[in-house]
């Protein structure tokens, strides 16, 4: 490698190298010293990790309860489109009824079946208009 390299001497203990030279550490300074402080992992500290816990659990909940209100909004859209099928059914029924009791050959035979009969003759009654009881007009 052409690049200088840091020195892995611990921290207190660095030389400076020469100009040109790289960053070689002395054998001597690693005879005899516990260096398990100077290379153990960092960590966050304690008051870092809990608001950034807390703001995890609060991002789940919020996914949770969305995911539920996701769940319950198509369960009442399959409901409604349920019910819009259903009354729409029923419109066709009551309108294949309608028309049927609007039909003149359907209703003939219906008169038919209830006993109704050609009339002999017609009467023409006069229209009077209506009056108060004092017969004075409207």
């Amino acid at each position: 490698m052409t690049a200088q390299r840091k020195s892995t001497a611990p921290r207190g203990r660095r030389k400076a190298s020469a100009p040109g030279r790289p960053n070689v550490p002395n054998v001597r300074e690693w005879v005899g010293r516990d260096v398990s402080e100077d290379f153990r992992p960092r960590r966050f500290p304690f008051r870092f990790s809990l608001p950034l816990v807390l703001v995890g659990m609060a991002a789940g909940l919020a996914l949770v309860v969305l995911r539920i209100d996701v769940i319950r909004t198509r369960y009442a859209l399959s409901e409604a489109t349920a019910k819009e099928h259903q009354l729409r059914e029923e419109q066709r029924r009551i309108t294949v009824q309608m028309r049927k009791f609007r039909a003149p050959g359907q209703l003939v035979e219906m008169a038919r079946e209830e006993g109704f009969v050609q009339p002999e003759r017609i009467l023409e009654l006069e229209v009077r208009e209506p009056t108060d009881h004092g017969g004075a007009k409207r």
